[in-house]
């Protein structure tokens, strides 16, 4: 049994029974669905996400914290679209040392254009509320392939809702809320300019 994230949002809960697929819309108890362990984004976009996150507003603080509110509300207000970004895709990219892996229990957030990859914790939700979302790839570090390391490739993975909605909001709060945020990127950009200009 897995669940599927759809543009709306809508939430579907899909399962195998005599012989078909059965699908069943379970947006309304999003919260029980949390930690179903396989979540596929079918076209769900960030707001998307923010719009479930606000269907029960109080739940989201308590559990997702990190400003949550601050994130909504500046995510499903109208803004600049940013039109180089493609999507929002998660990504999980473990190290292997010692024979352990090491590394979060939640997807890495980046935003692809067409010929590089940025972190998104520095840039407004308002900007990229219209950017889908998709599960990348899944990587390994290898600290014990000498001298340097190496990657070792992997398969895609499976994440739960949860974790989907954890990455978002952690990448986009890492900074600090939205006003925080803005002062300490106004603070590198003069930090950058005033560097370059030497």
């Amino acid at each position: 049994m897995n669940v599927i994230l759809r543009p709306g949002p809508q939430l579907i809960e899909r399962k195998w029974a005599d012989g078909a697929w059965i699908e069943k819309d379970v947006t309304d108890r999003w919260i029980t669905y949390l930690f179903y362990p396989e979540c596929t984004i079918e076209g769900a976009t960030l707001a998307d996400c923010l719009r479930l996150l606000k269907s029960n507003m109080s739940f989201s603080i308590i559990v997702f914290n990190n400003w949550v509110e601050e994130f909504i509300e500046e995510g499903l207000t109208p803004g600049k679209l940013d039109k180089d970004l493609t999507s929002l895709e998660l990504y999980v990219a473990d190290e292997l040392e010692d024979g352990k892996l090491l590394g979060l229990t939640f997807p890495s957030v980046h935003a692809p254009s067409e010929d590089v990859n940025y972190s998104i914790m520095g840039i407004s939700a308002s900007k990229l509320s219209h950017l889908p979302i998709i599960i990348g790839g899944y990587s390994i570090w290898n600290t014990s392939q000498r001298p340097y390391g190496a990657y070792i490739e992997a398969d895609t993975f499976n994440v739960s809702l949860g974790q989907i909605l954890y990455a978002l909001i952690w990448e986009l709060s890492f900074c600090g809320p939205p006003k925080v945020r803005d002062e300490k990127t106004k603070k590198l950009d003069e930090a950058y300019e005033e560097m370059v200009n030497e």
